[in-house]
C-alpha cells in the first residue's frame, strides 16, 4: 500500500501528491479536514435546580464531516472539463455512495452523501498545465470507519477484539447441529437465545447489531427469544464469546470489524 494519501468515492480517484504532473484529482495543501477527527457529538444538558453540575445524560456521535480542497489537473481544455465533470458525479442528486480512504498505512470505508455545495473554480491558465481548484464535502451519517474485518478460528469459544477506536457490535456465523436452538454469551456483554432448530450442515448469521438471524440471506422470524445486543471496543484485549445449547454440538465463527471514529 503506497504511503501516499488516496481516496476513491463513487467511481472518482483523489490523490495526495501528484505524480509526475500526471492529469487527476490531486488534496491541496492542508485541505484534507475531517477524515482524521472525530465524529460530532449530540447530546442534551440538564442542569441541577439549586445543585451544582447537569444531569448525567447519554451521549451519542453525530455524523462524520469530511472536506476536501482539490486540484483539479489537466492537459488539455477537454481534460479539465473531464476533472470538472468527476468532482461534480460524485454523489450527484443526493445518492449515497462507498468511500474508500488509504491513508496512514490503512484503507478505511463508509457510505457518504453530499453535506455541501460542490465549487470549481477554473484557474484560467491555459498554457503548460491547465488546473482548477475544487471544493467538496461529504457527510458520514454512521461516523464509523470500516478497515479489516478479523474472524475467529471456528468452535465454541472465541475471544475477540479489534484494532480501532471505535465500538461495533460482532456478526457471528453459527454451524448446526442445535436440535433445540442454542445461546450465545459475550462475557459481561449480554446473551442472544435462538429457540429454532439448526440441523447438521446448517448455517445462519446472527447479527449482534440488529439482534436478527439470516438464513441464506433472508431474515427468520420469530425464533429469537433473548434479544441481547453488545458492542465491543477497540483495543487488545479480548471479549469471550461461547455458544451452548442443549443436545447440541454445533460452533461458531465470529467476525469483527476494525471500526475507526
Amino acid at each position: 500500500m503506497s504511503d501516499v494519501v488516496t481516496i476513491r468515492a463513487d467511481g472518482a480517484e483523489i490523490r495526495g501528491v501528484p505524480k509526475n504532473g500526471e492529469p487527476g484529482l490531486y488534496i491541496a495543501k492542508d485541505g484534507m479536514v475531517g477524515i482524521d477527527d472525530g465524529a460530532d457529538i449530540r447530546r442534551e444538558a440538564i442542569a441541577r435546580s439549586g445543585e451544582r453540575g447537569e444531569f448525567d445524560l447519554a451521549v451519542f456521535s453525530g455524523p462524520k464531516i469530511v472536506s476536501l480542497d482539490l486540484i483539479p489537473l489537466a492537459d488539455s481544455i477537454t481534460g479539465l472539463q473531464q476533472r470538472r465533470t468527476e468532482i461534480k458525479r460524485i454523489g450527484q442528486g443526493g445518492r449515497r455512495f462507498l468511500v474508500e480512504i488509504d491513508h496512514l498505512g490503512q484503507t478505511l470505508s463508509g457510505w457518504a452523501r453530499r453535506g455541501g455545495r460542490t465549487t470549481f473554480r477554473d484557474s484560467g491558465r491555459r498554457h503548460g498545465k491547465f488546473y482548477a481548484r475544487a471544493f467538496v464535502q461529504w457527510v458520514f451519517p454512521d461516523p464509523i470507519l470500516i478497515g479489516g474485518t478479523r474472524s475467529t478460528v471456528r468452535g465454541t469459544s472465541a475471544s475477540v477484539s479489534h484494532r480501532g477506536d471505535a465500538a461495533i457490535a460482532p456478526r457471528i456465523d453459527v454451524y448446526g447441529p442445535f436440535p433445540n436452538g442454542y445461546t450465545i454469551t459475550a462475557a459481561g456483554l449480554g446473551t442472544f437465545t435462538v429457540t429454532s432448530a439448526l440441523a447438521s450442515g446448517q448455517m445462519e448469521t446472527v447479527d449482534i447489531g440488529s439482534s436478527r438471524v439470516y438464513r441464506n440471506g433472508i431474515r427468520r422470524v420469530g425464533v429469537v427469544s433473548v434479544p441481547g445486543r453488545w458492542e465491543i471496543y477497540g483495543g487488545e484485549l479480548g471479549v469471550l464469546h461461547t455458544i451452548a445449547g442443549t443436545g447440541g454440538t454445533g460452533t461458531m465463527v465470529v467476525h469483527i470489524d476494525d471500526a475507526y471514529d
